[in-house]
């Protein structure tokens, strides 16, 4: 939706018959985190924009919708769904049959400017019956090995199987539960070496997941092929830690955390060459990036014991421009550890700033002169890592007296003005500034006023 005022109604149709409503008023701001699932965080994540769900999502407390029960606005056709939520909660899923639907999608504004999109549903049944899928996949040349690549989603994980040659047929999978059950996976060939298949996480209760490949090889023997899907079962509503295996890094779940339960990766990433900045221990990645969390969670990561200087420690996330984003740095105690609450995971890392703010500009200039009375002091500053937070860190004193002065982000500009005329004679003016590890900088300047 493009419209400077953004959307103020949804309604969606099927048929002419009214599937979901949405309208967005005021709400509370002790719900504002589940806006999040208002709109497919997912493709937001990823940078293709904020689309709409036309469905009340898992854990989605908002007062738009015209259904208060999880799934509302969810259709199946045919097959009867099997949702899996936290919690006593009931669902609405509209179940039709037949394999033609027509559909509408009416949005509008708030001064009911309105576009719409028609369309028809044409539904068939997928045949994944390939002419090959009976039989078993046969290396057509020694050393054939699978390479598996997974993609999480929120209840499944997709599967990708990569040979190593080509191969005729295809493999046969299989996984197990963590209670003992085994699961047979259907695989899909896309081409001569890759093939697909999924796997289904909600029921999986802790992880990894032990997976098996069976294929023939070039002389005919059954080969069998051991992986692993890596992951860790998280459920929503309890708290629980998760460790890395160096027990360097610890990740804190409390039961208001999560929205559903979420299936969690971790691994240590190499510290690049040319890295500019100072590294204490490595960097750790965590995943899954596309899945929103309600309160967030509690990240701790180890400083050795015998560092002598953690003030200047803090916790920060990579960013899309391959910098580094100050999280936080609170000292819980005496357990050489820097916390912080995260909203989302990606890659983080403690990292310690030394280097006090670069003060570019201050006026008026040491030694000046005004003509004028009532000037306005202006200061222009970066600091590249921590970052400077809060007025209280960024402050001008004239003549020993502290000013309530003003800062333009945009602009990285601090101004004062000046509304009683300054008396006539030599004034000093001081630009005091803190960033979050606590390096300081400050610059005097002595100027008179005539």
């Amino acid at each position: 939706i493009h419209n400077k005022f953004s959307a103020y109604k949804i309604a969606f149709f099927i048929d002419d018959k009214e599937i979901f409503r949405s309208r967005y008023d005021t709400f509370s701001y002790s719900i504002n985190g589940m806006a999040k699932l208002d709109r497919d965080y997912r493709l937001a994540s990823l940078g293709y924009g904020y689309f709409y769900k036309l469905f009340r999502d898992i854990g989605n407390k908002l007062p738009f919708y015209n259904g208060d029960q999880v799934y509302h606005g969810v259709v199946s056709f045919g097959n009867d769904l099997d949702p899996a939520a936290p919690g006593d909660q009931d669902f609405n899923i509209k179940h039709l049959s037949g394999e033609h639907h027509t559909f509408e999608i009416l949005i509008s504004d708030f001064w009911q400017n309105q576009s719409r999109v028609t369309g028809t549903l044409r539904l068939s049944e997928m045949n994944l019956n390939h002419d090959d899928s009976l039989s078993v996949a046969q290396a057509l040349h020694q050393d054939l090995v699978f390479n598996l690549d997974a993609e999480f989603y929120d209840t499944f994980a997709r599967l990708q199987f990569t040979a190593s040659h080509d191969v005729s047929g295809i493999p046969e999978g299989t996984g197990w539960y963590a209670n003992g059950l085994s699961q047979n996976i259907t695989l899909v060939r896309q081409d001569d070496r890759r093939f697909y298949g999924v796997w289904d996480l909600e029921k999986e209760t802790i992880g990894p997941t032990p997976l098996e490949l069976r294929y023939l090889d070039n002389s005919g023997q059954q080969v069998y092929q051991k992986e692993w899907l890596y992951f860790r079962a998280v459920p929503y509503g309890i708290k629980e830690s998760l460790r890395t295996e160096d027990n360097l890094c610890k990740i804190v779940f409390h039961p208001n955390s999560l929205f559903r339960t979420m299936y969690v990766r971790s691994e240590s990433v190499p510290i690049e060459d040319g890295d500019k900045y100072e590294h204490v221990g490595k960097i750790y990645s965590f995943q899954p990036l596309d899945v929103p969390m309600n309160r967030g969670v509690e990240l701790y990561l180890t400083y050795p014991a015998n560092d002598t200087l953690p003030q200047r420690l803090a916790i920060y996330r990579r960013n899309r421009n391959n910098g580094w984003n100050f999280v936080d740095n609170h000292l819980p105690g005496d357990y050489n550890q820097i916390r912080a609450r995260i909203g989302s995971f990606g890659e983080f890392s403690l990292l310690r700033d030394t280097t006090p703010p670069v003060i570019k500009y201050l006026y008026p200039g040491h030694g000046h002169y005004l003509q004028n009375k009532t000037p306005t002091f202006k200061a222009v500053f970066r600091d590249d890592l921590s970052g400077i937070s809060g007025e209280s860190n960024m402050v001008m004193w004239l003549d020993g007296d502290r000013l309530i002065s003003e800062y333009d982000p945009e602009r990285r500009t601090l101004q004062y003005r000046v509304r009683k005329p300054l008396s006539s004679g030599p004034h000093r003016l001081l630009l005091l500034l803190r960033d979050r590890s606590g390096n300081e900088s400050r610059l005097t300047h002595e100027f008179s006023v005539r």
